[in-house]
């Protein structure tokens, strides 16, 4: 398995969760092969940030939970021993309120959009099919099984 890089952007308390998700999705779910490690930034971004790139990327006008952005194919880095693989930005208010309103714990509501973030950034979808939906859900609730936390999920498959 390749070495995962991470940068880390958020608040206090939240390092840790995003690091334990992330290297629980990549030993779960591996990148694609390649020939120097994989590096992945999470930033957590405040509502206003988040409803610019919803709209700018996906043209809709709100904050979202959580928006991945696949790095580039051969992007051209400074030398280092990772390869890029993506972003993963997270709305610190829409999660927040999300956790509260589905009455579960924050980190462990933070770490199922981490796992669910880094599976968009390996090509996994939820909103082209049901089929779909349901191989990503079944994929984090897998996860997420990993680090005792229960599935986010109950009827809907295309949550999140």
């Amino acid at each position: 398995m390749s070495r995962l890089a991470l940068d880390i952007t958020a608040p206090h308390g939240w390092g840790r969760a995003c690091r334990t998700a992330l290297a629980a999705a990549q030993a779960h779910t591996p990148p694609p092969t390649l020939s120097r490690g994989h590096r992945v930034s999470v930033s957590v971004v405040d509502n206003a940030t988040m409803q610019q790139l919803n709209h700018q990327y996906r043209g809709k006008n709100y904050a979202t939970n959580v928006l991945a952005f696949v790095a580039p194919a051969g992007l051209v880095v400074p030398p280092s021993p990772h390869q890029p693989l993506g972003e993963i930005i997270l709305a610190e208010q829409v999660v927040r309120a999300e956790a509260k309103q589905y009455g579960k714990p924050l980190l462990q509501h933070l770490s199922h959009l981490v796992v669910h973030g880094y599976l968009h950034l390996l090509g996994y979808d939820h909103e082209t099919n049901d089929h779909d939906a349901r191989v990503m859900m079944a994929r984090e609730i897998a996860i997420l099984a990993t680090l005792d936390i229960p599935s986010p999920y109950s009827d809907d498959v295309r949550h999140a």
